[in-house]
């Protein structure tokens, strides 16, 4: 196993020799294990008897007694049984989708370096125990609550606990809470408190006694059920009202306009919502992108505009030393470059007993500079036993540079300080120049020659990490010097792209989305990598962190326009692009992986964390968490996203407009009834009995099969914004008003028809047709998504409805009525055939107007 530097052989073989197997298990024994309890959900028995109390039970509890009271006996059964199953159901799918919820959480559980036993190894988080040594780098989450043993430079960010945004330097024998983040710096942790007992697990538990408040989408669907409501009762007031005055009996009246008020009210609205959005929680994972909450997919299926970093995403992150250039080049410089990459890095490779592999733990790039030093025969194990580090200064996002003071153990009279960073930072800190085995001024043609150099590499799309170094005088101080440098070379560093990214790239262009990739990287290379990646054409520019400092917010939103393309740019840079592209409109979805990354992944309208490279810190802020780092995930998380918006824009349109057609008939009823139009042949054209089998068969098994629409990708996918906030449009009503009118007409015609031929089944071929009419509605709402949607699922729920249909009507027809099998058999399939209209009429509107459409909109 290869060791970051002297400092960590020293600190994990020596002193932090960490805790022993044994240990560990006793430890944990009587501690448990390093998470916070979850709050007790209350059990299935207490979420049956609380969901009862709900609005829509309610009404049917009282049509229920009513019905008992009357002498009504399998009518009030019926009622009372549809109550029971209908919470149920509830109860059911809620517990399935918290199932569903807590098994994502689980999901984004994040790995801690550990020591024990002299060895360090990657651990869950919730496997730490008290006295566990644990090392920390820049951008780790603190896993919990300990004693900061010493490093270099550590400093926490402890905002999360305090509220105060300022850095703190911690001193060895300080504390460090849990749920922190290292902010800059490293070094090591003894855990002194895990789970309940830490600092953030205390505020957890108090925490968890808060009620989570609604999400604006859960409201929005509270508002209107509540407003349908208050509708639905004024409504059933007037329909008793009308009722007694033409003669019924108070109590029946009541049953009828309760009935009424249920078929108005869409009580399985939330129940439909939450449904959805959990099992697309779970698709979601099926696509590697870890949602953290149910509400972000509303926010997902409005996305029209992608920032997106490089390293990782657009590219593979598995970075290899392609070449290394020397101005002149010799065993000199190869021996020098190599030490420094050895000395001036962080990350630790893990060599497998079974494939005799290396794996890299840590950074990709200082990886890459250790499995090159490894191939040139300067072996980093070895190069870390013969030298002492004193000093250091860490590689930060700011300074873009690393650099050490050493001493080699044998010839301590011998002190060196080592560099390496970014190429245009090192020679500004570089007076000299190695050639060949001379050290040489650095004169400025050199500089222009260098220069030239780091321009042709970043046009090829490789990285460059100069190194450099200095002799330092013995007995002098053991602060890090950051001028009078020796350049020695540059290593170039190659990235390639992600399989198949351009193509990726090209399909998110057919979905309305703009794709932007800001790096810190230098320029060239990043525009040379978004064009092969699509993202930037022949015609695109660059824009720097640079020009950003002087750009205004009108001139940054001008250039936008033809720039996709930043570089060079500080995460705060982030923040201020994605600001311009929601002022200009756009509706942005950002990644990031590092902890000032979470100040942009805040500000974005869905912040996109890396599950593989991303901070624990952006990981905590993010709305999802990629976890594979892919580009092309993310894409088909956008896509997954706006499926599902589509599935909860069917299943609402289809419960309103089903629900309309109900208390439509119902209302022309008693006002015909009234008017004198209708006899009283039928106190209501639908019964209570009837109305409950409509809401618990074809209005909420069709709601709940768009659950499982499938997720398909169109050729050409449209641009229009896929967010719930618009859906109440005059567009959207006008629709749901349209299919509810139709199916009203359809309906009342089949039952007039039958009024002339056979009065006493003029109101069991009315329920036939609508419940026929409600099945063609499903159908027409699923297909009219595209024929791709068709499948074995939806051709064996729209038969199965069908043939249950079919079967009830028998049993109604036949054994309750004692009409023949040939005649109901025959009502049964002329009130399908009639209410097949309705889809009919559907597909031929779409016809007409796509007909009527001009070619250049249905282009688009």
């Amino acid at each position: 196993m290869y060791h970051r530097e002297a400092l960590t052989i020293m600190c994990a073989m020596h002193a932090y020799h960490g805790l022993d197997p044994q240990e560990v298990i006793s430890r944990r024994e009587k501690y448990g294990l390093n998470e916070v309890p979850e709050q007790s959900q209350s059990n299935l028995l207490h979420e049956f008897f609380h969901d009862l109390r709900s609005q829509g039970n309610l009404l049917l509890a009282i049509a229920g007694v009513v019905a008992f009271s009357l002498g009504e006996y399998l009518e009030g059964a019926i009622i009372i049984i549809s109550i029971l199953l209908n919470t149920a159901i509830q109860v059911f799918q809620s517990y399935k989708a918290n199932q569903a919820v807590d098994a994502l959480k689980k999901l984004s559980s994040y790995e801690v370096r550990v020591i024990r036993s002299g060895q360090e190894s990657r651990i869950p988080s919730h496997e730490l125990v008290p006295n566990d040594i644990v090392y920390l780098e820049e951008g780790s989450r603190i896993p919990a609550d300990g004693t900061y043993l010493g490093g270099t430079e550590l400093e926490a960010d402890e905002s999360l606990l305090t509220g105060e945004s300022l850095r703190i330097a911690k001193q060895p024998k300080e504390s460090l809470m849990s749920g922190t983040y290292v902010s800059s710096g490293n070094g090591y942790m003894q855990v002194t408190a895990t789970g309940a007992s830490s600092a953030l697990g205390k505020i957890i538990q108090k925490v968890q006694s808060v009620k989570t408040p609604q999400t604006p989408l859960e409201k929005l669907l509270v508002t209107l059920t509540g407003r349908l409501s208050l509708l639905g009762l004024a409504l059933s007031s007037i329909v008793c009202t009308l009722l007694v005055l033409n003669g019924s009996e108070f109590a029946a009246a009541l049953i009828i306009s309760l009935a009424f008020a249920v078929a108005f009210i869409p009580e399985g609205l939330p129940l439909v919502l939450t449904v959805i959005l959990s099992y697309g929680v779970k698709q979601l994972a099926g696509h590697k992108a870890i949602a953290k909450n149910i509400g972000v997919i509303e926010a997902l299926g409005g996305i029209d505009t992608i920032v997106t970093d490089k390293t990782g995403t657009i590219t593979s992150n598995q970075m290899v030393v392609s070449e290394v250039y020397y101005p002149a080049p010799s065993q000199t410089a190869r021996h020098l470059s190599c030490l420094i990459a050895n000395l001036c890095n962080h990350t630790t490779i893990v060599s497998s007993s079974t494939s005799g592999k290396g794996t890299i733990v840590g950074d990709s790039t200082e990886g890459a500079l250790l499995m090159y030093s490894s191939a040139q025969g300067v072996d980093p194990m070895t190069t870390l036993s013969e030298w002492t580090i004193e000093g250091e200064i860490p590689f930060s996002s700011i300074r873009k540079y690393m650099a050490v003071l050493c001493k080699h153990n044998t010839h301590s009279q011998n002190r060196f300080a080592y560099l390496k960073g970014a190429p245009e930072i090192i020679l500004h800190m570089c007076d000299r120049a190695l050639i060949g085995d001379v050290v040489h001024p650095l004169s400025e043609v050199r500089v222009q020659e260098f220069s030239k150099v780091m321009e042709s590499y970043a046009k090829k799309g490789k990285r460059l990490i100069a190194v450099a170094y200095q002799s330092h005088a013995p007995h002098a101080s053991t602060e890090v010097p950051t001028t009078h440098y020796i350049f020695v070379g540059f290593f170039a560093i190659m990235d390639p792209l992600q399989p198949h990214i351009a193509e990726v790239v090209d399909a998110s262009k057919n979905m309305g989305i703009t794709t932007y990739m800001a790096t810190g990287d230098h320029p060239q290379m990043a525009l040379h990598i978004a064009r092969l990646a699509h993202i930037a054409s022949d015609h695109d520019t660059v824009i720097t962190g640079t020009d950003l400092l002087t750009l205004t917010d009108a001139q940054l939103g001008h250039m936008i326009l033809t720039s996709k393309v930043f570089a060079r740019v500080q995460p705060e840079d982030k923040q201020r692009i994605t600001q311009t592209l929601q002022q200009m409109g756009h509706f942005v979805a950002l990644t990031g992986d590092g902890v000032n990354d979470t100040i942009a992944l805040k500000q974005a309208d869905v912040g996109i964390a890396m599950g593989m490279k991303g901070s624990d810190a952006a990981k905590e802020v993010a709305q999802i968490v990629l976890a594979d780092d892919n580009f092309a995930t993310l894409i088909d998380a956008l896509h997954a996203g706006r499926a599902i918006i589509q599935k909860l824009k069917r299943s609402i349109m289809f419960l309103l407009a089903t629900n309309c057609m109900e208390a439509g008939i119902l209302l022309f009823g008693v006002i015909a009834q009234f008017a004198g139009v209708l006899s009283n042949t039928h106190a209501s054209l639908l019964t209570p009995l009837q109305l409950l089998y409509i809401n618990l068969v074809t209005d909420s098994v069709p709601a709940f099969a768009f659950a499982f629409m499938p997720i398909t990708r169109l050729p050409h996918e449209t641009s229009k914004k896929h967010s719930l906030q618009d859906f109440f449009s005059s567009r959207t009503i006008g629709k749901i008003v349209g299919t509810a009118s139709l199916g009203i007409v359809i309906s009342l015609a089949a039952y007039f028809y039958m009024l002339d031929i056979n009065p006493v089944r003029a109101q069991g071929f009315l329920f036939s047709t609508l419940v026929a009419v409600q099945i063609w509605v499903f159908v027409d709402e699923w297909i009219s998504q595209g024929y791709h949607k068709i499948n074995t699922f939806f051709i064996v729920i729209t038969i199965g409805m069908f043939a249950f249909h079919a079967v009830s009507m028998l049993y109604i027809g036949v054994v309750r009525s004692g009409y023949a099998v040939p005649e109901t058999l025959n009502h049964i399939v002329s009130s399908i055939l009639l209410a097949s209209t309705i889809l009919l009429a559907k597909m031929g509107y779409r016809v007409v107007r796509e007909m009527l459409r001009p070619s250049v909109v249905r282009n688009t």
